[in-house]
């Protein structure tokens, strides 16, 4: 609210200022429904030194589950975004050899 409809409101009006939002990162594996990955591999693929998808931890969050041995090709955006601040301090919580 404005300060100008705050005055007009008076005490009728209780501003409560409230945010919620989710980050979700997908995965495109086709014929493969729900891929599970570990907060280790999930910064390992961020970080470069996850680069295919039959990993052995990728595997071993996944049993039973026939991964392919395909490129992992992430796509990020570039902007400075609440998403972007959201991901980046998860990322940093998740290995603290993520780059600042």
């Amino acid at each position: 609210m404005t300060a100008e409809l705050a005055h007009r409101a008076g005490d009728k009006v209780l501003q409560l200022p409230l945010t919620a939002g989710v980050v979700v990162l997908t995965c495109n594996l086709p014929g493969i429904d729900g891929v599970r990955l570990s907060r280790e591999s999930l910064a390992g693929i961020f970080l470069g030194s996850i680069a295919r998808w039959n990993d052995p931890l990728i595997l071993a969050a996944n049993p039973g589950v026939e991964i392919p041995d395909l490129p992992i090709v992430v796509v990020t955006r570039v902007d400075a975004s609440g998403t972007t601040s959201v991901m980046t301090r998860h990322a940093d919580r998740m290995d603290r050899g993520w780059p600042k």
